[in-house]
């Protein structure tokens, strides 16, 4: 078990050695990468929580890809625009005497074979969503196999898309729970509860794409959006699979901050059973953790805790970002982020010395011909970390500033000439 970090500066003080993996194609700095994840084990990674989950979901789940109109009838959104993309129905975790079943579009880029195989991503979608099949295209077109399925026993209906997610109750006899408030579950046991099954969903989803031949297994991620975020970061810590994970508004540690879902979990204390941080401590998968500055629902204060706590992780925190699902799948840092994991292209910068109250110098270790593209302070006045006031910075490999004598909060965002932006450590004045 990895120690937990005292503050939120241990996060990128140590970035210098969190990139040390396999040579990047064309020969860039293997300090400038994470390291690959070695195979890991079939089984369940974070045990300490008390929830188990069941040891099939690591396998690959049985699949349905025909009759899928006479099962859920003709409002159903079986068949969409591109070609490239199929709907399934597959096997989730038992409720009860019932086997649940999860509607999911699957999708595999052009030239993807057994020969070629390509790397992939499972989506997860956040609250009022569904299966996004546009989503999924969106990854094709990056080269991504993808997975993206409802977590909630619904399906997407007749013109669901980003921009609506219509939707519908599966029947009777294969859905399973349905996220119908926040945690309102929470006196169940764990495994008759609404995230249980979500976070379950997602692991298997990681199975059926780890089994398809024209997968690589080893290159398979996951990124989550608000609800999604939440349910990405726990299944992150519970399947170590995972070749990487960005979870997007969304995350764990949020309990006791100033936001809608710290405000949740005060009122709702059983449901601290998911917001389990200490699962991150061991979980070695590179995470890329994304939020907005003023985000309602998730305090930027959990971003970077989230961030602080998992050992090979960046952040970046958005001095606006629209809270939904498009803009959450337009970031185009995510998709460099996964580029940069399991294709090894773009190396990406360290950060040598994060900027304090005492000694506001930001020091950045960058890779051979890569430069600072633009530097920006972020500061808040506000005693909740929101409504953020920016400044440009000058400077190279070192900046430094002054800190406005309002600021509460500050932190520094970085984009370097690969156009790759990431987040300093947030410091309290």
């Amino acid at each position: 078990m990895v120690k937990k970090c005292l503050s939120v500066f241990c996060l990128f003080a140590c970035l210098g050695t969190l990139f040390l993996g396999a040579c990047a194609a064309g020969g860039a700095d293997e300090k400038y990468f994470f390291p690959k994840k070695e195979e890991t084990g079939m089984e369940q990674a974070y045990t300490e929580s008390g929830i188990s989950f069941d040891d099939s979901l690591w396998t690959a789940p049985a699949v349905t890809e025909t009759g899928l109109d006479a099962l859920l009838g003709t409002d159903a959104q079986v068949s969409v625009s591109d070609s490239r993309i199929r709907a399934i129905l597959y096997d989730g975790v038992p409720l009860g005497e019932k086997q649940t079943k999860v509607f999911a579009y699957v999708g595999f880029p052009e030239g993807a074979s057994e020969e070629a195989p390509v790397p992939a991503v499972v989506l997860v979608h956040g609250g009022e969503g569904t299966a996004f099949w546009d989503w999924v295209a969106m990854w094709l077109d990056r080269g991504y196999a993808a997975i993206a399925m409802d977590t909630e026993g619904r399906f997407p209906t007749q013109g669901s898309e980003m921009a609506n997610g219509y939707r519908a109750l599966l029947p009777q006899e294969m859905r399973g729970p349905q996220n119908s408030g926040y945690y309102a579950d929470a006196a169940s046991p764990a495994e008759q509860q609404w995230m249980y099954h979500a976070v379950a969903s997602v692991i298997a989803a990681n199975s059926y794409l780890r089994s398809c031949p024209q997968v690589d297994a080893s290159a398979v991620g996951m990124v989550g959006v608000s609800w999604g975020g939440v349910i990405c970061s726990i299944a992150n810590i519970y399947d170590d699979r995972f070749a990487f994970a960005a979870p997007i508004y969304g995350g764990l540690n949020m309990a006791g901050t100033p936001c809608n879902f710290g405000n949740i979990y005060a009122s709702v204390p059983q449901a601290l059973l998911w917001d389990d941080g200490q699962g991150l401590l061991q979980c070695e998968t590179p995470t890329f953790y994304v939020n907005g500055g003023s985000d309602y629902h998730f305090n930027v204060q959990g971003t970077f805790r989230c961030a602080a706590d998992t050992p090979n992780a960046r952040v970046l925190v958005k001095k606006t970002l629209e809270h939904s699902q498009y803009s959450a799948a337009c970031v185009q840092e995510v998709y460099a982020f996964a580029d940069h994991v399991v294709k090894r292209e773009q190396p990406f910068f360290n950060i040598e010395k994060q900027p304090t109250k005492g000694e506001p110098v930001l020091r950045l270790d960058l890779p051979k011909g890569v430069s600072v593209k633009k530097a920006e302070l972020l500061y808040s006045e506000s005693d909740t970390a929101t409504n953020w006031k920016s400044l440009p910075l000058e400077g190279g490999a070192e900046i430094s500033f002054e800190v406005p004598s309002a600021a509460k909060y500050f932190f520094v965002n970085v984009t370097d000439s690969n156009g790759s932006t990431c987040s300093s450590a947030l410091q309290t004045m």
